[in-house]
């Protein structure tokens, strides 16, 4: 369940957005000031901020910043009744997800807010992939060391096993050169004439 941070110094506009957002899979957390919202921020998990940039304390533009300082994937729609061009560029500047100016549709702002969870949902699950992905890289890269490794050992176990087979050659070699060289000793032996009984 997505977790909604809505901030207003208006009870009726808090009062607005718990009805919008009744029917919706939405837990609401509604504050009416800015404190109270960097309070939450700091202790709660927070999907999604709506906040007016006019606070009674600090102001919706400070809320956005921390916002984005506890958890850079958190989206805020800053919400004013007097837009300005150097407003919505500071906005901008901090990360702002939509800046909306009063009075809003109510469906501009369910669209908004449905358009804003499912660009987290999107971020949070690159996120993920990109993390497999680089778990996946490094398991591979430790498979190519130990490939390598093995490769090398059966390199040399084969080289091993050649020098032996090399080594028996030779000595199967000499071996038989040794026979025939025994043969021929033996053919070449002449035989002593037998002693004839009569001349004993």
């Amino acid at each position: 369940m997505k977790h909604i941070l809505i901030v207003d110094d208006e009870n009726a506009i808090l009062e607005v957005f718990r009805s919008l957002f009744s029917d919706d899979d939405y837990r609401l957390t509604l504050v009416e000031s800015g404190q109270e919202a960097i309070r939450v921020l700091k202790e709660d998990v927070v999907d999604l901020v709506i906040t007016d940039k006019n606070l009674p304390d600090v102001s919706g533009l400070e809320v956005l910043k921390v916002a984005k300082q506890v958890r850079p994937v958190i989206e805020v729609i800053v919400i004013t009744g007097y837009a300005s061009l150097d407003t919505a560029l500071a906005a901008i500047k901090e990360g702002v997800y939509d800046y909306i100016t009063k009075p809003f549709q109510l469906e501009e702002i369910k669209l908004t807010v449905a358009n804003a969870t499912e660009k987290r949902r999107l971020i949070l699950q690159n996120q993920q992939l990109m993390k497999s992905l680089e778990e996946a890289y490094t398991q591979l890269k430790e498979l190519l060391g130990r490939r390598e490794h093995y490769s090398q050992k059966l390199d040399d176990v084969e080289r091993e096993l050649y020098r032996r087979e090399r080594e028996i050659q030779d000595g199967i070699a000499l071996l038989r050169r040794a026979r025939e060289h025994a043969h021929q000793s033996y053919d070449n032996v002449v035989p002593l004439p037998k002693k004839n009984s009569e001349e004993k």
